[in-house]
């Protein structure tokens, strides 16, 4: 995947390469390449973490999203 220059963009592509690989997600118990998280914790991490590193540059609040 091609990062583009500027961040809204950049966060865009990732993203979407995030959202289709969690929708291929079949087992969320799978072992992931972190020492005892499974797919499910990986993903937890990311959406609970991601929102505040946000905030904490922009001051933008989200709301949250589903567990």
């Amino acid at each position: 995947m091609t990062l583009r220059a500027q961040p809204a963009a950049r966060h865009r592509a990732v993203a979407a390469t995030f959202t289709d690989l969690v929708r291929g997600v079949d087992d969320w118990d799978a072992p992931s390449p972190v020492p005892g998280w499974a797919a499910r914790d990986v993903v937890d991490h990311l959406v609970t973490w991601f929102p505040a590193f946000l905030a904490s540059g922009s001051g933008h609040r989200w709301p949250p999203g589903p567990p």
